[in-house]
């Protein structure tokens, strides 16, 4: 490692060690866990309190990440800054390693530049202070591309081996690594040899059964409680259908009638079904269900699926960092320190262009360089395929980041020569410009669903003064939310504020005409603030 490289990690460090620091002293922040997070915690407590096989469903969540927080409490760990304060660390592992594949295709310079373009990406930090598995992830695939990367026709069976178990523990993780999993087969087959090498086969093969021998476990686990055949998680056709269907946006939207994370609501559709059916059904049975729905909407209008398609796909090239739990906007309120970390997707995405342009006009293609795009690619895919949300694009954009550090070194050199490369440069600017489109109302409501969430959890802790606030906040984004104002109206109510509590009622009124509970609290503020004058 360079000694540019080693200045820019210990940068990184740094401004981990301060975002650590800033967001253990805000009070509560570390254990303000929302929607994943919730699950994530409520997985690894009962993996050590009931074990591996605990329950009678298949996961709905991948395990790998709730089973890394069991086993810190079974060490005694229970603190919730350990993960986090791990999770920093990690962190700066992950910009270590992205150094390491930029050293290994475009040489020290284009590795420190890498280092800091993604150590500096606020997102990635803002992530790592969560309870959410986005930072494993990383690590893990990471992992296993400095093995593949680094691997060559000579290497032997252990190291093929070990980059298959990497990347079977990152589906683990992240299920949708998944579709990377015969790209990077592939790979080895092409490196070692080729489709007439019998050591090539042996050699994929390898990887492939490694992966897969790292995911048997939780397919067994999932049959043996369930007598489903299911290989990491159960809510897939749930999933893809909150992604297709007439309502979809292309970020996270609810199923109608159905609320709450992949768990609960797959309880609720199944109860719904079972209803509908006069018969018990399974969670398996409820998810094709879906699935098939999803499939016969993509299907049904080419013109509307192209669209849909279309509209992911420009959220995955923006700049905007929606997101279904964490806002970065939010979250640069509560920790400031994450300004300290400014670099843009916008700037990460012109910059790769213009790296690749440049690969191409030098004619430095290589086998690994194809791996990497192939990544990307797989990543954008599963976007495609499912919804959007930052936290998915973040592995993503690690990769990216080293073709954006041999672009910055590429861009900083042509400066140096008075050089014009005109096919990098427009390429770039094309990339930004497209970037920085706006998202319109989207990121907003994204934003705004954060505070929500949050006001929701500070009222089950009795936090009232605390829920309000962050409900307010939430309500000037989503005035069409009945579920807001309800909430907002519900926590005035208990405060005594009775003026605004009915209000916010009347509100829930004119949005959801139909609801019972609602006109029958405003008949009591409003019998409260009758009675407010004589009290006196």
């Amino acid at each position: 490692m360079s000694r540019a490289e080693r200045l820019a990690l210990v940068c990184v460090a740094l401004l981990r060690g301060l975002h650590g620091l800033d967001t253990a002293h805000v009070p509560g922040l570390a254990d303000l866990y929302i929607l994943d997070s919730r699950v994530y915690d409520a997985m690894a407590e009962s993996f050590v309190s009931e074990g591996f096989f605990a329950g009678d469903e298949p996961f709905g969540h991948a395990p790998l990440y709730p089973l890394f927080l069991a086993a810190l409490r079974g060490l005694g760990l229970a603190s919730p800054l350990w993960p986090l304060g791990i999770q920093l660390a990690l962190g700066v592992l992950n910009a270590a390693w992205v150094g390491r594949i930029t050293s290994r295709l475009f040489g020290s310079t284009s590795a420190a530049a890498a280092i800091l373009l993604f150590g500096l990406y606020a997102p990635a930090a803002m992530l790592e202070t969560k309870l959410m598995a986005t930072t494993l992830g990383m690590t893990l695939v990471l992992g296993c591309l400095v093995v593949l990367v680094e691997g060559s026709a000579g290497s032997r069976w252990g190291r093929w081996w070990f980059a298959g178990a990497l990347l079977g523990a990152g589906c683990l993780v992240r299920p949708n690594t998944l579709l990377f999993l015969p790209l990077a087969a592939g790979y080895v087959l092409f490196v070692v040899g080729g489709w007439r090498s019998r050591w090539a086969w042996l050699s994929s093969l390898a990887f492939a059964l490694a992966a897969l021998a790292v995911i048997a476990p939780v397919s067994v686990r999932n049959h043996v409680v369930s007598g489903e055949r299911v290989l990491i998680t159960a809510h897939g056709g749930l999933t893809l259908f909150q992604s297709n269907n007439p309502r979809a946006r292309g970020i996270y939207s609810n199923i109608p009638g159905a609320i709450g994370n992949p768990r609960s609501l797959a309880r609720q559709l199944q109860a719904r079904l079972a209803e509908e059916r006069g018969a018990p059904v399974s969670p398996g049975e409820v998810d094709r269900l879906y699935r098939d729905r999803a499939l016969a909407f993509l299907v049904a209008d080419p013109a509307r699926t192209a669209g849909l398609l279309a509209r992911k796909l420009r959220f995955w090239l923006g700049n905007d960092e929606i997101s279904t739990e964490y806002s970065l906007a939010n979250e640069r309120i509560l920790t400031p320190t994450l300004w300290l970390m400014p670099v843009p997707f916008a700037v990460i995405l012109g910059l790769a262009g213009f790296g690749l342009v440049e690969c191409v006009r030098q004619r430095r293609g290589s086998a690994q360089r194809v791996l990497l795009l192939g990544f990307v690619l797989s990543n954008l895919a599963t976007v495609l395929i499912f919804y959007f949300s930052s936290r998915y694009r973040m592995p993503a954009v690690a990769v990216t980041s080293v073709c954006a550090g041999f672009g910055l070194a590429q861009l900083l050199a042509s400066i140096r020569e008075r050089r014009l490369a005109i096919g990098a440069s427009a390429t770039a600017i094309l990339l930004v410009a497209a970037s920085l489109v706006p998202s319109g109302r989207d990121a907003d409501r994204s934003a705004a669903l954060q505070w929500y969430n949050v006001g929701l959890v500070f009222a089950e802790k009795g936090e009232d003064e605390r829920a309000a606030e962050s409900l307010e906040r939430a309500a000037g984004a989503l005035e069409d939310s009945w579920r807001v104002h309800l909430a907002l109206a519900q926590i005035y109510a208990k405060l005594g504020r009775n003026a605004e509590a009915a209000e916010r009622f009347r509100r829930v009124i004119e949005l959801r005409p139909g609801s019972r509970d609602a006109r029958k609290n405003l008949e009591e503020v409003e019998r409260r603030l009758r009675e407010a004058p004589r009290a006196s």
